[in-house]
C-alpha cells in the first residue's frame, strides 16, 4: 500500500481516509485526490493498488 500511495503523490494524487460525514473516518476505506477534488472515494486497499497500475 505504502509503494501505490508513493506511486500516486508522484503524480499529483493523495489518498486520505474516508470522511464519515461527521467528524471522523471509516476504517479501510479512503478516498483519491488531485488538486483540491476527490476524483473516486470508498476505495479499499486492493483499489488503490490497482490505481497506482494503471494511473
Amino acid at each position: 500500500m505504502k509503494e501505490a500511495e508513493n506511486t500516486l503523490n508522484s503524480k499529483g494524487y493523495y489518498i486520505t481516509n474516508q470522511f464519515d460525514g461527521f467528524y471522523g473516518t471509516l476504517a479501510n476505506e479512503y478516498e483519491l485526490y488531485k488538486n483540491d477534488e476527490c476524483i473516486m472515494d470508498h476505495l479499499s486497499e486492493a483499489q488503490i493498488i490497482a490505481l497506482a497500475k494503471i494511473l
